[in-house]
């Protein structure tokens, strides 16, 4: 019977790892997580390290390549991240045969910290500054090629082509997200004319992505990262805070933090639709992991969840923003 996805053993791996990494012993291995990769707490004698497996099909021989040399440039300008580790041979990337077939692996380093609690402005405002750093030291970054783009058919045409025929049995709900896709889509194409801030972007910066210590804040897990919009880059954190309720100051105090001038017009007012596209993309990452995770996670509840929170949200951030500027 052929396997579609497996989890390795822990113990197996560790092995492995510590054969083609030299890595100094005693050596416990677990599953931190499964879902969109396969993540390993890896604990040697000296220090923690995470493994990704990357799952099947997921990125390119080249995607994986163009993240490890990203943060390997991050790391030269000063910005604190996870950095991938070289095997004994200098390689940053291998492939595992596993049952379903060949998987992409890398191991990374730890991020010193704990995940930050969203509670205080100055935590925010803190986290806004770090990445208006991490920003900066993208902008020097060669770009090799190979890599997706963070495009409005990544963020939402593809999605919506994945997501609509699982709602069937919600005609009403189909035809809500295809329009609000298509007004989302017409409206930030408008904005891309008037001048949209591009660049290499981390593309998942929800706040969980990221570790503060004494050392400050260490970024990791670029995996969704890209060229893209600088403004959906940072409207991942409102949609994060916006979507758990959190209180509505926090994201002020991150635009404070990050730097409301580095903006264009044109970027603050794209901030609201981009809430509504990182939304249609976080469906459509849902909609493939359901092979993956199964279709219970996405049953009648989920729907109502996000579809509540999208028609919420039109009418309190996008009728509100008609024409004008709004960052509230």
């Amino acid at each position: 019977m052929p396997a579609a996805f497996s989890i390795l053993d822990p113990v197996a791996l560790a092995t492995y790892l510590q054969e083609h990494y030299a890595l100094e012993a005693p050596i416990s291995c677990e599953l931190l997580s499964f879902g969109v990769n396969d993540t390993y707490l890896l604990r040697t004698a000296t220090e923690p390290m995470v493994y990704r497996l990357y799952r099947p099909g997921w990125r390119t021989a080249a995607d994986v390549a163009w993240e490890i040399a990203l943060l390997a440039h991050l790391q030269e300008q000063g910005v604190d991240v996870s950095v991938a580790l070289p095997d004994q041979a200098g390689t940053h990337q291998h492939w595992l045969e596993v049952a379903e077939g060949p998987r992409l692996g890398a191991l990374f380093t730890f991020a010193p910290g704990v995940t930050p609690r969203w509670a205080e402005a100055k935590s925010a405002q803190s986290f806004g500054a770090s990445v208006a750093a991490l920003h900066d030291g993208m902008d020097s970054f060669e770009d090799p090629g190979g890599r997706f783009r963070l495009d409005l058919e990544h963020l939402i045409d593809s999605p919506l082509a994945t997501v609509l025929p699982l709602l069937t049995g919600r005609p009403d709900d189909a035809a809500y997200l295809a329009d609000l896709g298509a007004r989302a889509r017409e409206r930030l194409n408008e904005l891309a004319l008037q001048g949209l801030s591009e660049g290499i972007c981390h593309g998942d910066l929800h706040g969980g992505n990221v570790h503060v210590g004494d050392r400050g804040w260490t970024h990791f897990d670029f995996d969704c990262g890209g060229v893209g919009w600088r403004a959906y880059d940072i409207a991942v954190f409102w949609w994060s805070q916006s979507l758990g309720k959190a209180p509505a100051n926090l994201w002020n105090d991150f635009l404070n933090g990050y730097g409301r001038d580095r903006l264009t017009s044109a970027d603050h007012e794209a901030l609201p639709w981009f809430v509504v596209a990182r939304t249609l993309w976080l469906l459509g990452l849902h909609a493939g992991l359901r092979p993956r995770v199964g279709s219970a996670s996405s049953g009648d509840h989920y729907w109502q969840h996000v579809l509540d929170f999208l028609r919420t949200w039109e009418t309190e951030q996008l009728s509100a923003t008609k024409g004008t500027q709004q960052v509230t």
